[in-house]
């Protein structure tokens, strides 16, 4: 029965006026001017109502009755919403006072965080394997396409209470793809949904940074190897890095290397090696003791081993003259070096099948650039000397001399010399051993060698020589 009164009574206006009330029984209250509803021991109102609390408060059910306060508010102006705070910088902003510290890891609790803080939770009931709770970020692209990204959270085992992180987009209207994970045991896998290291990307990786330098560390306990390895599939082929040299001061130890892999990912010999404290480098040698240390084991018992080879292709039509060479520099003062030697093979002849080589040794004199001093020919034969050509004196008038310091041909002057004299271009380290053969019409004659200097060679004649005659000299130190 629907029954009408009003709750004071007096002045009346309505069908009924009873002292009794139950349970659902309306009245109108002409003290609030509203309807109010017995809910079998008091009024409520019914309709509209002033709303509880500051302007922005979300109200809601408070013990039966419209309530609100500070820690729900909606900032109409800039449509925000505040939890925790009235003044929200965001669209959702969540705000909560805790001083509790964060810790990366715990035995004892399955998360970090407690009910005192901040916390944003997003859960999926459900309990089969694979259902994942998600977090979907959209905007709109391009007009009215709707570009879309995910964050979803799921059990990657039955039973297990550790979860995985994977990061996804769409890739199409009706596709979408997963790009990274992050799953139950920390592992980061970034183009593969089952990653096997720390870091596991399947695909290519670049680092880079503008103007600053780019870095990529590898950090290792001292005595444990710091390594990269190249693999095919998941089998080692070649692993370089830092060895587990133990560091024992002045730079020593944690040696750079490179090792060679086997089909079943077993080590065949290292490579290459480089010492911290002395830089020398070893190519199959793991101690070197040179600057360039280079080592071959093999079986061979009697034959000759090569270690290093030396190649000089052109890009145009190769000619007599062609070759290969070594340059030995040094700094012979402060931030200047010199080529103070070198050693050639040069090709006298290139016709196909027919190739002569010559090997030339240079060196340098008087801060020239290194010029030939010993050439061994393709034949086996061997020329010495290079360089200058002496001076003749006291052998006549205007004798003549060809060649070089260490070997030539001195021809007489006028005026039948009983003596010839050789000024050396560069003086000998010390005084040369000679030898003088007569040449031509003159050689029934006796030559002899008077005196030997470092700068000079002294000949003596039996007899006036003849205008023009010839002799040979032969100079080594």
């Amino acid at each position: 029965m629907l029954r009408f009164k009003t709750t004071s009574g007096a002045g009346n206006l309505f069908a009924s006026n009873f002292t009794t009330f139950q349970e659902g029984d309306l009245a109108y209250d002409n003290t609030q001017n509203k309807l109010v509803l017995c809910n079998g021991t008091s009024w409520d109102a019914v309709g509209s109502s002033a709303a509880a609390g500051s302007t922005g408060y979300v109200q809601f059910n408070g013990s039966g009755s419209f309530t609100g306060d500070s820690n729900f508010y909606w900032d109409n102006t800039n449509k925000r919403l505040g939890i925790g705070t009235t003044s929200p910088s965001q669209s959702l902003d969540v705000t909560q006072s805790s001083s509790a510290t964060y810790a990366s890891s715990s035995a004892s609790v399955g998360y970090p965080y407690t009910s005192s803080d901040p916390v944003i939770r997003i859960r999926n009931s459900n309990s089969t394997l694979g259902s994942a709770a998600y977090i979907g970020l959209s905007s709109i692209s391009g007009g009215s396409t709707n570009a879309f990204t995910y964050i979803a959270s799921f059990a990657e085992s039955s039973g297990s209470s550790s979860g995985a992180i994977a990061f996804g987009s769409r890739t199409g209207g009706t596709a979408y793809s997963e790009y990274m994970r992050i799953d139950s045991i920390g592992n980061v896998g970034i183009g593969t949904t089952s990653p096997t290291q720390a870091l596991h990307v399947d695909g290519n990786a670049r680092l880079s940074r503008t103007a600053a330098q780019t870095r990529f560390e590898i950090a290792r306990d001292a005595g444990q190897f710091g390594l990269i390895s190249l693999n095919t599939g998941t089998s080692e082929r070649w692993t370089f890095g830092v060895n587990d040299t133990a560091e024992s001061g002045s730079n020593a130890g944690s040696n750079f290397f490179i090792d060679r892999k086997a089909d079943d990912a077993s080590s065949i010999a290292r490579a290459f090696t480089i010492l911290r404290d002395t830089g020398y480098v070893g190519i199959g040698q793991v101690t070197p003791d040179r600057q360039l240390h280079a080592q071959l084991d093999s079986a061979a018992t009697s034959t000759v081993t090569y270690l290093e080879r030396l190649t000089s292709t052109s890009t145009g039509t190769p000619a007599a003259g062609i070759g290969a060479g070594l340059e030995f520099e040094v700094e012979t003062a402060a931030s200047n070096n010199e080529v103070g030697a070198t050693i050639e093979a040069v090709t006298t002849d290139v016709t196909a099948a027919s190739e002569d080589f010559d090997l030339v040794f240079k060196t340098m004199r008087a801060g020239a650039a290194a010029s030939e001093q010993f050439r061994v020919r393709s034949t086996g034969k061997i020329k010495v000397g290079g360089g200058s050509t002496p001076t003749v004196g006291t052998c006549g008038t205007t004798p003549s001399i060809t060649g070089n310091d260490t070997r030539g041909v001195v021809t007489f002057g006028t005026g039948s010399p009983t003596a010839c004299t050789i000024t050396f271009s560069a003086a000998f380290g010390s005084a040369p051993y000679c030898t003088i053969t007569a040449y031509g019409g003159d050689a029934g004659k006796r030559y002899w060698i008077t005196s030997t200097s470092t700068t000079t060679l002294v000949i003596g004649i039996e007899a006036a020589a003849t205008a023009s005659q010839k002799f040979h000299y032969t100079c080594i130190e």
